[in-house]
């Protein structure tokens, strides 16, 4: 179905029923999410540390049902309290870190989607896009200014059976709306089927296929698969994860753009308590190219001192340990982290990340975070601590 279609369709419908849309205005609601946060950067090849202090105001309003419509939009504000100790990427501090929340006003999400078809959602416009573990398609929503995406969704939902089609021609980036970095124009198709199969969780296949016309050289398609779930015992279960995909190049990509991808996760969960182990690669092509997701929610894989948002062109191979701890009002997540390359085996450092969340009262959440990487052939010695105040009603 086209964009216009969509579109001509609901406006007869305001015609023909002025009141019910009226109705439907007046049925909707509106959301507010504050989030304050502090985020210090002690990194080795820069002699000033980072001390960012920044607010995030997300203001937004979904209608009521308009013969199966609904339309939802909210707005984003990005505002640094105090003095700019910190490189934001746009406020001309350069003797600093980065970290990566400049200031900013945006619209974030305005969206119509369509619901009239039973276990069916078209979604059309501004929108957050998810896919599994933000893995490949992620919102980024670490940042304080969210990644969406101008496009157009199909969703299917039933029973163990979910299908999601999705079209976008722009990546709405973290670094806002007015740097030449925070739009990526992109003609990209997406296919992905979850199927629920019992005991063993869910297992996913799909296909991307990005063309980056901003950064042509880019574009590339990913095919492959995901299974993830957690197997019940007397006394304990055991969570897993598997996951292969392949990348080569598409429409203007690059030659090089060859490499694959490979998950394997296991360990026990005992009540409040689990723990995994987990082996990732990101392949290399002969140490030429390294396997890419520019499109994923990247801080929350690799690492949180965010040293391989980019892969090295020798891959990366991430053997790490995972724990979460369910403790009174606190929730504990802990990972250690041990880096090499795919290509040639080096050794390119080690990070310890520590993580402590609890809610306060039922519109407010603390989270205490830290993450410490420790070089040895990539990169360089980096700490970042951040405190985080996130308030929704």
């Amino acid at each position: 179905m086209k964009y216009t279609s969509l579109l001509s369709i609901f406006f007869a419908s305001i015609i023909v029923s002025a009141g019910d849309f009226v109705n439907a205005v007046k049925n909707g609601t509106w959301n507010l999410n504050l989030r304050y946060r502090l985020e210090y950067v002690d990194q080795d090849n820069i002699d000033n540390e980072a001390l960012a202090s920044t607010l995030r105001t997300r203001l937004g309003y979904k209608s009521g049902l308009f013969h199966g419509y609904e339309f939802y939009i909210d707005f984003e504000n990005v505002t640094a309290i105090g003095n700019d100790l910190y490189n934001s990427t746009a406020n001309g501090v350069s003797d600093r870190p980065i970290v990566a929340d400049p200031e900013d006003t945006e619209v974030n999400q305005v969206y119509l989607a369509y619901k009239g078809f039973e276990q069916q959602t078209l979604t059309l416009g501004r929108q957050r896009i998810t896919l599994d573990d933000h893995r490949f398609v992620g919102n980024v929503g670490w940042r304080q200014n969210e990644q969406t995406y101008d496009g157009l969704r199909w969703s299917f939902d039933q029973d163990k059976h979910k299908i999601n089609v999705v079209y976008f021609e722009n990546v709405n980036r973290i670094f806002g709306d007015h740097q030449a970095a925070g739009d990526w124009r992109t003609q990209a198709f997406l296919a992905h089927y979850n199927l629920g199969v019992g005991k063993l969780g869910t297992i996913s296949f799909f296909g991307h296929f990005f063309e980056i016309e901003s950064v042509p050289e880019n574009s590339h398609s990913n095919l492959g698969f995901r299974m993830a779930g957690k197997v019940a015992f007397e006394g304990w279960s055991l969570l897993h994860a598997l996951s292969y995909v392949t990348q080569a190049d598409y429409k203007d990509g690059r030659d090089a753009i060859d490499a694959d991808y490979v998950l394997i996760s296991c360990g026990p969960a005992f009540g409040n308590f689990d723990i995994t182990l987990n082996y990732e690669v990101l392949g290399s092509n002969d140490g030429i190219y390294g396997f890419s997701t520019p499109f994923a929610t990247l801080h929350a894989h690799n690492g949180w001192a965010d040293k391989f948002l980019n892969t090295p062109a020798a891959g990366l191979v991430d053997l790490f340990l995972k724990a979460n701890l369910k403790a009174g009002k606190w929730n504990l997540l802990g990972m250690f982290h041990q880096f090499e390359s795919d290509e040639g085996s080096a050794d390119y450092g080690s990070e310890f990340d520590f993580q402590a969340a609890r809610k306060i009262n039922d519109h407010l959440n603390l989270g205490l975070k830290a993450a410490v990487y420790d070089a040895d052939t990539f990169s360089v010695d980096t700490t970042k601590i951040w405190i985080t105040l996130d308030s929704v009603w």
